[in-house]
């Protein structure tokens, strides 16, 4: 996980919880970046003391909601067991409830549409292919590593955006690239503008050396040398782009807000891959991995033109030096916002029922101010978590963000239940 330890705690007041709960249970430090299964724990076990609380009652359902109904003021929820449960308010925590990006491809068995579920049998396979380079990339990347895979891992990306590392420390604090600046015109009462964010943008980078000048250059020519020039300047705290970056975690939502609509296409069109890139580092235990297979040359970057074809159970791949071909496929693209495309069964209701509405940047149309749902009925009751709220957040990956939004829907619910 890309989020340091000693923010990881799940109350918003106390963020050290999590490195004092591993302290505790595996007696020994907590490293600076935990994995998911070790987070899974804690959070199963935190899980487990508030279920366990004797002034909440808790009914827990250990199914899927595939269907959901508004009746007057009351919430009816269908299950996968048909149990129907009903409630005054909905929060919908769907986690990673995304549009397949090759949805034509789901049916043919050499075809993995979900990078957490690798069958053992691709264990034996020569070479394995795929498709996106980020964070889930690195994720089937380390786990074929740690199941001993010998072969050649070939990952194909549309836009050529390798994997960026994080620094051991943020040194570089922007001058011009700031807040204030940034909100100047709009206290002024005028509108805030993606050009003239860029240009503050462009200033700040002409002050600094910044690394993915060379590293832009080093890794059509050389993936290796670009993986350890990164490091080096990792190790050296020298990574004065991304502490630009990083400086923006909390103000970047309040300026997608007042954006307006066509900058946030354009951003998202023109902008958003390399954002990913760089504002979203991995850490450096992650990165000594793609170095490591870099250097064996067991690891591979192919810049992608089309999406796959497949001619008798053979993926061919059109890439820049030429067609490739698989015999396996993983798709860790981490799938698309975009809701129309969605086969989950409760986004489907959702939006066929008119209680939820698809939002042009991604996900579903919530209100910024409370996070309910906006629909076309005025319905109130339904709050949203995560990933799908991204097209009114932009921030919806950032844990702390997201503990934060937990909390003030929280305290909104209190305050209509006393």
């Amino acid at each position: 996980m890309n989020t340091p330890s000693n923010t990881m705690g799940i109350d918003l007041i106390e963020p050290t919880d999590y490195i004092n709960w591993y302290k505790s249970y595996y007696n020994t430090i907590a490293p600076s970046y935990t994995f998911r299964y070790q987070y899974a724990e804690y959070i199963q076990e935190r899980y487990n003391i508030i279920k366990n609380n004797k002034f909440i009652k808790f009914n827990e359902y250990k199914c899927t909601a595939i269907d959901i109904k508004t009746i007057n003021e009351k919430i009816e929820i269908i299950t996968s067991n048909n149990e129907k449960v009903y409630s005054d308010y909905l929060v919908y925590c769907p986690g990673h409830v995304m549009s397949q990006n090759f949805s034509y491809l789901s049916n043919n068995i050499n075809f993995i549409n979900d990078p957490h579920n690798i069958n053992f049998d691709l264990l034996n396979k020569e070479q394995i292919g795929i498709i996106g380079s980020g964070l889930t990339s690195v994720d089937v990347v380390r786990y074929l590593v740690s199941k001993n895979y010998k072969g050649i891992i070939n990952i194909y990306t549309r836009n050529y955006n390798l994997p960026t590392v994080l620094s051991v420390k943020n040194n570089y604090n922007p001058t011009i690239f700031t807040y204030t600046n940034i909100f100047t015109e709009y206290l002024k009462g005028k509108e805030i503008k993606l050009t003239n964010i860029i240009k503050l943008f462009n200033k700040e980078l002409n002050l600094i050396n910044s690394e993915h000048k060379k590293a832009e250059l080093l890794k059509y020519k050389n993936t290796n040398k670009y993986f350890n020039y990164l490091m080096t300047r990792s190790y050296n705290a020298d990574l004065p782009l991304q502490d630009i970056l990083f400086s923006t975690r909390y103000y970047a939502s309040n300026i997608w807000q007042i954006l307006k609509e066509e900058d946030k296409k354009l951003f998202n069109r023109k902008i958003l891959p390399k954002w990913n890139t760089w504002r979203h580092p991995i850490p450096r235990e992650s990165f000594e991995y793609l170095i490591d297979l870099s250097r064996e040359n067991k690891i591979k970057y192919h810049k992608i033109n089309y999406k796959p074809l497949v001619d008798k159970d053979i993926f061919l791949i059109n890439t820049q030096k030429g067609i490739m071909k698989e015999t396996c496929i993983i798709d860790a693209t981490g799938g698309n916002l975009n809701m129309n495309q969605n086969n989950d069964k409760f986004v489907k209701s959702l939006l066929n029922k008119k209680i939820a509405i698809p939002n042009p940047h991604g996900g579903l149309k919530i209100s910024p101010n409370d996070h309910t749902l906006i629909n076309n009925s005025n319905y109130k009751n339904i709050y949203l978590i995560g990933q799908l709220s991204k097209g009114d957040l932009f921030s919806t990956n950032a844990f702390w963000f997201n503990t934060r939004v937990a909390n003030k829907i929280a305290n909104h619910l209190i305050g209509k239940l006393i």
